[in-house]
C-alpha cells in the first residue's frame, strides 16, 4: 500500500471501515452466478457503448478453470462492482470490470462505488499474494490523450502504483491440428462474407407521385 498514491490508499481504507463494503471471491463453476455477472456486464457495457458478455468464452474459461469472479457489496448486499480474472501460474489478469459508477444516484454514491472498486482490486491483489502470485495485471493502458474516460481509468490503475510496460496478444499454432482448424475458420468467415455481399439486395427508390 505505501507503493499507492494518497487518494487511493485513503479511498481503501474508507471503503472497509466507513462503508463496510463486502468483498468476495463467487463460485464461477455456478451457472447461475456467472449469469447474473454476464447480466450486470451487458448491462454496464450497453451504456458504455461495449460488446457483451462472451459467455461461450466466460463458460470455456470456467471449465479449464482458468477464470474468478469477484464482487463488491454494500453492507445491505447491494452490487456495487464486479472485477473477473484470467487466471494462471504466478500471474492474474483483469479481463471485465463493471459498475455503475457514472451513473448512480448522487456524488457520494459515485464516491462510494469508487470506494468500492479500490478496496475490490485490494482485496483481490491480498488473495493473490498470500498465494504465490507473482504477477497481478490490471489489464490494458490507454495510450492516446483524447478519450477523457480511458484517460480516467488510466487515472484509476495508476494509483495501485505498479508500472506500464509493453506486451503482446497473439496465437502461436503449435500442431498441425491448431493450423488446420484457424485456416480453415477464416476461408469459412472470408466465403461467409462474400456470400453475404453477393446476397444483399441493392436499394431501389421509386419516384413519389406527382
Amino acid at each position: 500500500m505505501a507503493q499507492m498514491d494518497g487518494f487511493t490508499a485513503s479511498d481503501i481504507k474508507k471503503a472497509k471501515k466507513k462503508d463496510q463494503t463486502l468483498c468476495r471471491k463467487i463460485e464461477a463453476n455456478d451457472r447461475m452466478r456467472l449469469c447474473e455477472f454476464a447480466d450486470f456486464y451487458d448491462r454496464f457495457a450497453a451504456l458504455k457503448h461495449l460488446n457483451s458478455a462472451d459467455r461461450h468464452w466466460l463458460e470455456c474459461t470456467v471449465r479449464a478453470d482458468r477464470l474468478d469472479i469477484w464482487a463488491a457489496d454494500t453492507p445491505t448486499g447491494e452490487r456495487q462492482a464486479y472485477h473477473v480474472f484470467y487466471r494462471e501460474d504466478g500471474r492474474v489478469r483483469s479481463l471485465h470490470a463493471a459498475s455503475f459508477y457514472a451513473h448512480a444516484s448522487s456524488k457520494e454514491a459515485q464516491r462510494k462505488i469508487g470506494r468500492a472498486n479500490r478496496l475490490l482490486i485490494w482485496e483481490c491483489m491480498m488473495h493473490y499474494q498470500a498465494r504465490g502470485v507473482k504477477i497481478f495485471d490490471l489489464g490494458g493502458w490507454y495510450n492516446g490523450s483524447t478519450d477523457s474516460a480511458l484517460l480516467g481509468v488510466n487515472k484509476f490503475k495508476e494509483g495501485f502504483g505498479g508500472k506500464v510496460i509493453c506486451e503482446f496478444t497473439g496465437q502461436q499454432l503449435k500442431t498441425l491440428k491448431a493450423w488446420s482448424a484457424v485456416t480453415t475458420s477464416q476461408i469459412l468467415k472470408k466465403l461467409k462474407e462474400q456470400r453475404t455481399r453477393v446476397e444483399t439486395p441493392a436499394v431501389q427508390y421509386e419516384a413519389a407521385p406527382a
